[in-house]
């Protein structure tokens, strides 16, 4: 079903499944980070950087448990899925991921 304005649901479902993919990549560069911190923080320190304690572990959790969530509404959707269900994942996803790059920093 395409949408009445704005893009269709074939373009706003890749966006949805492509935000899926890259959020898995900034989990596992959270995950680097804590691992940075744990195991060479005199590098971080002589970065300029305090090494993180266990923040990048904790929003590499939150953000993988939201991803398997996203990542489950993702394939449920379908070019004849309501524009609706469509854009609440796309939006839920924005909100997410603002809400942890706003926690991060």
């Amino acid at each position: 079903m395409l949408s009445t304005g704005g893009l269709n649901n074939d373009i706003l479902i890749n966006n949805v499944q492509w935000f899926v993919r890259v959020r898995w990549f900034v989990v596992i560069l959270l995950i680097l980070a804590g691992l940075s911190a744990r195991f060479m923080p005199e590098i971080i320190v002589k970065l300029g950087f305090i090494p993180p304690r266990g923040w990048p572990w904790a929003m590499a959790a939150v953000l993988a448990s939201a991803n398997v969530v996203f990542w489950k509404l993702a394939s449920r959707l379908t070019i004849s899925s309501p524009d609706r269900s469509v854009k609440s994942c796309l939006w839920a996803q924005i909100f997410v991921d603002l809400a942890i790059v706003t926690i991060v920093v």
